[in-house]
């Protein structure tokens, strides 16, 4: 079971209705929103959703229309430091058509078909509200689950709806214009101009152009001889053009229908259930009145939502959210910052807004000092790859953190600074998070042995850190007596000290401070005094304002799933590289699967990845592995297949 991406802020659109709300489908000028769109310096006279909630379209003022589909829309944004401005200062200028600032009139549409290549468009609007309101809708629009889930029959509405707006201004088109929307090569084009070729310079009245009509042109050019075969098998004769309503309903439960389903909770279709269907698929109104399908509506079925490969009623959420979080999938991404490769490329924090906008439900920042140990970094250490400062990645992930989702948000640090940039990294979360962030565990599930994890419903909008948990006690630690002296090389050190010091990083190395390891402070004085001596040197035990923010995602080593099992600590959770996580998979998957049952497991990818590719995620989800962390800047077949 997987944590479902969910809006929060604004009711989602009823999915059952495809159709625009009137309240942004606008069918005359714009009154008192007058637009300008920055890249093309022109004025824009109306912009509109279609009816369908396909695309955003504007027509200039010498009504030239462009559109945007709204799949590819990615975010809207508005405000200071938000929406992206014209720096050009003639330009600047041209959009001082209001009195608020510019910045307020702005929306800026984020959009593109990955995490990487993103194109931003600006509008200048005359009001904010007026930039507000299209901000909020576009985007509302853009992550409606229709938009996201398309079926075939829908892809054709929109590539019949761009013909429609793109060709607005004309009276007439040729069947020659249209065929150009089915070809994306020379060899397609060919084709599509030999099936039509009597008909190419027909010229057609685009007002009465319908959907229909646009489908039977399909037709014939794409022509469908394995659906045509199906309708005749059905009908029994090619001399027969319809089925009735008794056949469309045999159809339904002997082909159709998973023979495994249970009948009481997916009862068998009925004549009734058919009917239904004849009504919204067929095209032609005296077939739909006689209660018959015809082979144009009988395609239109099996292209239709109704025969999607998920079910409609799985888009939204329709799982229980109220078990232990270990008991579900984690969307999880590895070195979020970066725009490539791991050794060199760049980085930014832009990348946080685009995986959390795609449902991520877990973020990592690799936090290092910078050279002068004032302040700390976002970057893959000892590569040469871009660092972006510590407060852009912060202020990116507390925007975005809840904008697409509700559900709670896992922040792993992997974790190179000292103890005074670690009590600055934990002033920091604060600052930005505020009372999102969990610094305590619930009453409810407190942090103790056999006591489960809280479910993702009780850990709404918290954001969890995910670090080591050093010491529960600031200066000089009980056990640092005369009788509890303890070496730093380990020996002598309580068990469950050592158990919450190990390592969650790529390279499975320990602190770069070693004077740090394991939050024992060991003193310069103490250190030349155990020398002279010859006895080991007194130990402070240090908690830092990060690790008291650390609760149900405390990283551990791991021993054996049989130690695991006896300590049974559900908020223990281990971090394992793909090649050791395949070891333990092969080697002992029950074992593996009894353990993710109870405490979760983060999978990363290799370190000899270094182009930023995926492993397949599915072995170490079948095993129940929550979070499996994957390259989100690499669209190659394991992010892919995640999807």
């Amino acid at each position: 079971m997987s944590l479902p991406a969910r809006k929060v802020g604004s009711p989602r659109m009823d999915l059952s209705d495809s159709s625009c709300p009137t309240r942004i489908r606008w069918s005359r000028p714009a009154v008192s929103r007058s637009i300008r769109i920055c890249r093309t310096h022109s004025p824009i006279t109306s912009s509109s959703v279609d009816p369908n909630c396909l695309f955003f379209y504007w027509t200039d003022q010498h009504r030239k229309s462009e559109c945007l589909d709204l799949a590819v829309v990615r975010d809207t944004r508005t405000g200071d430091k938000k929406a992206h401005t014209p720096r050009d200062k003639t330009l600047s200028q041209l959009c001082l058509i209001g009195e608020e600032p510019t910045p307020e009139r702005c929306m800026t549409i984020v959009c593109g078909n990955s995490y990487v290549d993103l194109r931003f468009i600006s509008f200048i609007f005359t009001k904010r509200s007026d930039a507000q309101f299209w901000t909020n809708e576009l985007f509302q629009l853009a992550y409606n689950y229709k938009t996201q889930n398309i079926s075939l029959e829908r892809t054709l509405l929109k590539t019949y709806t761009k013909l429609k707006i793109t060709s607005a201004s004309e009276v007439r088109i040729t069947v020659k214009d249209i065929i150009q929307y089915f070809y994306t090569d020379k060899d397609d084009r060919r084709r599509c101009e030999r099936t039509l070729e009597s008909h190419k310079n027909d010229p057609i009245l685009l007002e009465k152009f319908q959907f229909k009509d646009f489908l039977r042109l399909y037709s014939q050019i794409v022509p469908r001889p394995d659906l045509e075969s199906i309708f005749i098998s059905l009908t029994g004769s090619k001399s027969v053009k319809f089925l009735t309503a008794e056949q469309m309903r045999d159809f339904l439960n002997r082909t159709q229908r998973d023979p495994r389903l249970n009948e009481i909770l997916h009862p068998y279709a009925t004549t009734e259930t058919a009917r239904v269907l004849i009504d919204k698929y067929e095209p032609h109104e005296s077939s739909r009145s006689e209660g018959r399908l015809s082979q144009d509506g009988f395609i239109r079925f099996l292209l239709s939502d109704a025969n999607s490969v998920v079910s409609p009623s799985c888009f939204t959420l329709h799982q229980d959210m109220s078990h232990p979080l270990s008991h579900y999938f984690i969307n999880s991404s590895h070195n979020t910052y970066l725009l490539g490769a791991q050794i060199k490329g760049k980085s930014s924090s832009e990348m946080y807004r685009q995986a959390l906008l795609t449902g991520c439900r877990c973020v990592e920042l690799d936090c290092w000092p910078e050279e002068d140990g004032k302040d700390i970094l976002i970057t893959h250490g000892r590569t040469f790859t871009e660092p972006i400062a510590i407060k852009d990645a912060l202020e990116a992930i507390s925007d975005y953190a809840f904008k697409t989702s509700d559900y709670p948000l896992i922040l792993s640090l992997e974790n190179r600074c000292p103890a005074k940039l670690q009590d600055k990294l934990g002033r920091y979360l604060k600052r930005y998070f505020g009372p999102a962030l969990l610094d305590q565990a619930l009453s409810s599930h407190p942090l103790e042995t056999g006591v489960a994890l809280p479910s993702p419903e009780a850990l709404k909008n918290c954001v969890l850190v995910k670090n080591k948990k050093r010491a529960p006690t600031v200066g000089a630690s009980p056990l640092s007596g005369p009788n509890h002296q303890i070496d730093p090389t380990g020996e002598g050190i309580p068990e469950d000290a050592l158990a919450n010091d190990n390592s969650d990083t790529d390279d499975e190395s320990d602190d770069t401070y070693p004077v740090e390891a394991g939050g024992l402070a060991v003193s310069q004085e103490a250190t030349a005094a155990a020398k002279q001596t010859g006895r080991p040197p007194v130990v402070q035990m240090v908690e830092t304002e990060l690790s008291r923010l650390v609760n149900y995602v405390q990283p551990t080593r791991f021993d054996s799933f049989e130690a695991a099992k006896k300590r049974d600590r559900a908020y223990e959770c281990v971090s394992l590289v793909e090649d050791h996580a395949n070891v333990y998979l092969k080697k002992d998957p029950v074992h593996f699967i009894d353990f993710n049952k109870r405490q979760m497991t983060r999978v990363y990818p290799n370190a000899t990845r270094v182009k930023s590719t995926n492993f397949l995620p599915f072995f170490f989800w079948s095993a129940g592995c929550q979070m499996v962390a994957l390259n989100v800047q690499t669209a190659d077949l394991g992010r892919t297949r995640a999807m």
